[in-house]
């Protein structure tokens, strides 16, 4: 996937096409079902449309009946032939090709968006061909007005290039269903089997199309973000199509609705605040929503009211015609609240709610804000949704917006990152780049290992900001360990941005592409935090271990150290720790070095009892023997089997996973390089619970370690 920047301007409302297809991407919903097989029920798909029996490569399909009249691009269809790409076109006739499979290539042999075929429904659109015993079979369950069609592709894999190494799917189970009356549409997808090879990027349409490209509503994500944080949107891909890997799986029933539009149904799509805010800085505070004109008819007279209760109390109402005049379908006016001052510390409760209308549940719309004394805050439930990773893993900045109301000083930031192993950073800019964007760096932290979740940076010296300012996650070396980010859909715009690479001036906006990615990073404002101070830490080489030693000083509030090791003096792995003691003097020993190399890297990283954190100087020892590896594993192991290697040369690996019998289970080659590499095991999610051991080989040794699967 390749990002660009475009430089547009900001508009307050949305007009998105959709004068046939009855359906909008604020309607779609990303849910957990239930993925029940069809079994024997219904009729299997035996036939192809030329009279021949069907194939499962490249085919289309005689033609089938849906049991009852269906409503799809202002028209009544009652058949549907099926294509073995992944799609079904509605009606008798069949597409113009049989090999329709998403590409960037339009016409008849293009993508489905693309190709010149009108009514089209595509629950995984990419070239597919049969797998063991493949089907394909039609069942209309119900009973009218409330019938259910569901179309099911039965053991189907992704097709394979012609060395057959970007193979991803073993086996691959999905359905279609089609609900009378309502003329919703669902996408049910069963949990994917997956092959030994390794994990490749590969691109699908998962979607509708009525009749033409600008004319449909489809599902996106990026290849290794969650299937269960991917969204929707009005029209044609722009930015990612509907991307996916190997590493990356649907869970059993994950299920993607169309919901046809009702005739009056407005509704609150997001309330756009600060989930922390700080009495002395952020007042007065401004409260926007993003409001939706959700159904099929121009709506009037539509008011939207703010009530703020809790520790504060607030109250405004808006008329959107105000704002917009008509309000049509699709249009998405975005509402400003008069400002108000919030100086009571605790918890507000912001509610935003709409004229009544054909749709209740979505006319009102709470969050809950905390209000305190010197922090700021776009960390909402702390849950992350995913993880931002740059195109092949470069190295980038993720940032988020702040603005405070006079000079103050930064003393600490938080900030996300979806999974441990990889350099990182946190770092602040001013806001002197073009059109407000991120500008100078104010600060940034040493580079340290991330860890899965909420990484607390000490700022050090104060930095002093006043007025707009941007605090952001960097990878500096690249790598898997995304920015970890909440959903906001949609997202504000000017707000939360990226570059890549790191450095740079070409920041992109999330809210202009269609990436509802809210970084999760919070700002604390104030005096200086005083870490633990670290005096005499050193490193002894007693031939078969090295003994670390180390004394502190104030440790009123310290709960432990986690002693860390690297290869290369950048990316560290902890390999013990040690609790906090009265004496304040410590020592360790790490006794696997006798096949590392001849220098070695330490730091200690000291944990407060808060859950603050903070870092000793770095220490190095040179020792006299060693070129080897050293391996280890995240212990206990849920789903796949995670290694890492420190290494001081690059090498030909062999990987054997043994049960506790000694017998083989698993095999898997690797190059790894210099440094820490993480590798994951692919087909070990399949294995039972219980005790393991990893085998590594090289032309010269072997290491053993055990692993215990959860």
């Amino acid at each position: 996937m390749t990002r660009y920047l475009l430089l547009i301007f900001f508009v307050s409302f949305l007009t998105v096409a959709n004068s046939q297809i009855a359906y909008l991407a604020s309607n779609g919903q990303n849910t957990n079902g239930t993925y029940t097989d069809l079994g024997t029920n219904g009729t299997a798909i035996t036939n192809n449309f030329t009279g021949a029996t069907m194939t499962y490569d490249d085919d289309n399909s005689s033609v089938q009946s849906i049991g009852f009249n269906f409503e799809f691009n202002s028209a009544i269809f009652t058949q549907f032939v099926l294509n073995t790409n992944g799609f079904i076109k509605l009606g008798s006739g069949a597409p113009l090709s049989t090999n329709i499979f998403y590409t960037t290539t339009s016409g008849t042999n293009g993508g489905c968006i693309n190709a010149v075929d009108s009514n089209l429904i595509y629950p995984f659109n990419h070239d597919l061909q049969g797998a063991t015993s493949p089907e394909y079979r039609v069942y209309t369950s119900g009973a009218a007005p409330n019938r259910i069609c569901t179309i099911q592709y039965k053991n189907v894999k992704d097709k394979m290039n012609t060395g057959g190494t970007d193979l991803q799917y073993a086996n691959m189970n999905f359905q279609i269903k089609l609900y009378e009356t309502s003329n919703n549409v669902e996408f049910i997808y069963s949990a994917f089997a997956i092959t030994a090879n390794p994990s490749l990027f590969k691109t699908a349409a998962v979607g509708l199309k009525a009749s033409n490209a600008a004319n449909s509503i489809n599902v996106t994500k990026g290849s290794s973000t969650s299937w269960t944080a991917a969204t929707f949107i009005n029209g044609d891909y722009g930015g990612n199509y509907f991307n996916n890997r190997n590493s990356t799986l649907p869970d059993a029933g994950r299920t993607y609705r169309f919901v046809a539009l009702l005739v009056h149904d407005i509704g609150v799509k997001a309330i756009w605040t600060q989930s922390k805010v700080a009495t002395s800085l952020s007042n007065p505070l401004v409260i926007t929503a993003s409001i939706g004109n959700l159904g099929n008819t121009t709506m009037n007279n539509v008011t939207a009211t703010l009530t703020v209760t809790g520790a504060n109390s607030f109250t405004d109402t808006k008329a959107l015609s105000s704002i917009i005049t008509p309000f049509s379908p699709g249009f998405y006016p975005v509402v400003t609240f008069n400002s108000f001052n919030a100086a009571n510390i605790g918890t507000n409760n912001i509610t935003v709610t709409l004229s009544s209308d054909d749709v209740s549940t979505n006319n009102s719309m709470t969050v809950q804000q905390e209000v305190t004394a010197d922090k700021m805050s776009y960390i909402f439930n702390g849950i992350a949704d995913g993880g931002y990773n740059f195109d092949n893993q470069l190295a980038g900045d993720v940032v988020a917006k702040f603005k405070t109301n006079s000079s103050t000083t930064i003393n600490q930031v938080k900030v996300g990152f979806i999974s441990a192993g990889v350099p990182c950073q946190a770092v602040i800019w001013d806001a002197t780049g073009m059109i407000g964007k991120p500008g100078a760096i104010l600060w940034q932290s040493p580079i340290v290992t991330s860890v899965a979740g909420i990484m607390t940076f000490n700022v050090s010296p104060l930095v002093t900001v006043n007025g707009n300012f941007y605090v952001g996650g960097r990878l500096p070396n690249g790598g898997f360990s995304g920015i970890a980010y909440e959903t906001e859909n949609p997202i504000r715009a000017s707000t939360f941005m990226y570059q890549s690479p790191t450095g740079g001036t070409s920041w992109g906006d999330f809210g202009n592409y269609g990436y509802y990615y809210r970084p999760m990073i919070e700002v604390q404002f104030g005096g200086l935090i005083v870490p633990l101070k670290f005096i005499d830490f050193s490193a002894k080489d007693n031939m078969n271990n090295i003994l670390l030693h180390w004394k502190t000083t104030d440790e009123s509030n310290n709960q432990n150290f986690e002693v860390q090791r690297s290869m290369n003096g950048v990316d560290f792995i902890t390999i013990g720790s040690v609790n906090s003691s009265s004496t304040n003097e410590y020592s360790f020993a790490d006794v696997n070095v006798v096949s590392l190399s001849s220098t070695i890297f330490y730091r200690l990283k000291q944990n407060d009892k808060d859950g603050q954190c903070s870092f000793s100087s770095i220490i190095k020892i040179n020792r006299k023997e060693g070129n080897s590896f050293l391996l280890t594993a995240i212990n206990p192991a849920k789903g796949r089997i995670v290694l890492q290697l420190q290494n001081s040369e690059a090498k030909k690996i062999q990987l054997v996973l043994m049960d506790e019998n000694g017998k083989s289970v698993l095999k898997q080659d690797a190059n790894i390089e210099a440094g820490s590499t993480v590798i994951i095991l692919a087909d070990s999610y399949k294995l039972n619970k219980g005790i393991y051991f990893v085998k590594a080989f090289t032309n010269k040794e072997v290491k053993t370690i055990k692993v215990i699967k959860e």
